[in-house]
């Protein structure tokens, strides 16, 4: 859908579903929630625990299809010795993740020939693993935490390796524009930093569950009597 038409059928959906005697919502408020929506959607399509199908990115062959258009892979560059960076593991390397990481498709790292599997795990898993007698991963993996430099992402990986030559390779969900209805500028707001018109880059079966959801969430917000932006951030 280009700006128009989401603005158009959103403002036929909202108004059906709140029996038109919700106040109507400008471009930008409705901007808000299509970008929300869509940031919603996207994660629970590769979150196989959540998606409504069982099966994230890899639920089918199409779905890969569909978004082979957005995916990007990169070979992470290394951080240099020294560095300033904390790390939880002496032992640990460092990688920096690329500026527009959103969402991980596949990554694996090899030592000279041989791929380990990555794993990410949180800052409580890593914890309660030190509490463990065996302090590494299991065979042929290696865990992966996030922690930043300034305002760049950067990955910390443990494992067991027996060379320094390490390629890192990333399979990713970049960041995506938010949707914009229309120009910004004169309600003086952003979204995310940016005020330009912007429809989604999704697939574009994609778009009707991004416009349904962000009714949804306008409808929500109307009903606990929270503002748009509110609604947006929660």
């Amino acid at each position: 859908m280009v700006e128009g038409e989401f603005s158009t059928e959103f403002d036929v959906l909202y108004n059906n579903i709140t029996s038109n005697q919700a106040p109507g919502l400008n471009e930008y408020e409705k901007s808000v929630l299509l970008t929300k929506a869509q940031s919603q959607i996207l994660i629970e399509y590769f979150n196989n625990r959540i998606d409504n199908v069982g099966g994230g990115y890899d639920g089918s062959q199409k779905r890969q299809y569909d978004f082979s258009s957005i995916i990007k892979t990169v070979d992470l560059e290394s951080v240099t010795e020294p560095t300033t960076i904390k790390r939880l593991n002496s032992k640990s390397k460092l990688f920096y993740f690329p500026g527009d990481y959103f969402l991980s498709v596949n990554e694996v790292l090899y030592a000279g020939d041989k791929p380990y599997t990555i794993l990410p795990i949180s800052y409580s898993e890593y914890q309660l693993l030190m509490l463990k007698p065996y302090r590494y991963p299991v065979k042929n993996a290696a865990w992966r935490l996030i922690t930043n430099n300034d305002t760049t992402p950067v990955a910390e990986i443990i494992g067991r390796f027996k060379t320094d030559s390490l390629v890192y390779t990333i399979r990713y969900i970049p960041k995506l524009n938010p949707i914009i209805l229309d120009d910004l500028e004169p309600y003086g707001m952003t979204i995310e930093g940016k005020t330009a018109p912007s429809t989604s880059k999704l697939p574009s079966e994609m778009h009707r569950d991004i416009l349904d959801r962000a009714v949804l969430l306008a409808k929500v917000a109307w009903q606990n009597g929270i503002g748009v932006q509110q609604a947006g951030q929660q």
